[in-house]
């Protein structure tokens, strides 16, 4: 009897359109070899409207062509995520990103943020906070857990 190797890390970056008569479409998934290199492109995987994608397992990088990375202060990972590991906040650790013209709201453009957040406790921290500093005052959000 053959057994299928067991899976402890999956991800999806991005499927294809499949027609349904083609003979030459495909998906193809691999597994057991973690030397083997990753076929992702983030030019290929996220489109223009993505200004931003973090996964935890990848060092804080952006996983899109727009490269606005995370630098963590504090932050640890744990291997028990959704989709891999995910980040812990302690309260005082926080994750930057710097100032870039990919991340800049014109006013009244929408914005659609989306995060999976698992709170150990109820206290009133910000979770999310967007905006141009103490001094300027203006284009900012605030996310409370």
């Amino acid at each position: 009897m053959i057994s299928a190797p067991e899976f402890t890390r999956a991800s999806i970056r991005s499927v294809p359109k499949l027609s349904a008569n083609s003979q030459a479409d495909a998906i193809i998934v691999a597994w057991g070899n973690p030397k083997a290199p990753s076929a992702v492109s983030a030019k290929a995987t996220y489109d223009a409207t993505q200004l931003l994608v973090q996964h935890f397992s990848q060092d804080f990088k952006d996983a899109t062509s727009n490269a606005n990375h995370g630098v963590s202060s504090g932050v640890k990972t744990a291997p028990n995520g959704p989709v891999g590991e995910s980040g812990i906040f302690d309260g005082n650790a926080k994750l930057a990103v710097e100032k870039s013209a990919t991340l800049k709201f014109p006013s009244g453009a929408s914005l659609t943020l989306s995060t999976w957040v698992k709170p150990s406790g109820n206290d009133n921290a910000n979770l999310i906070q967007i905006g141009e500093g103490k001094t300027g005052g203006w284009n900012y959000l605030w996310a409370y857990p």
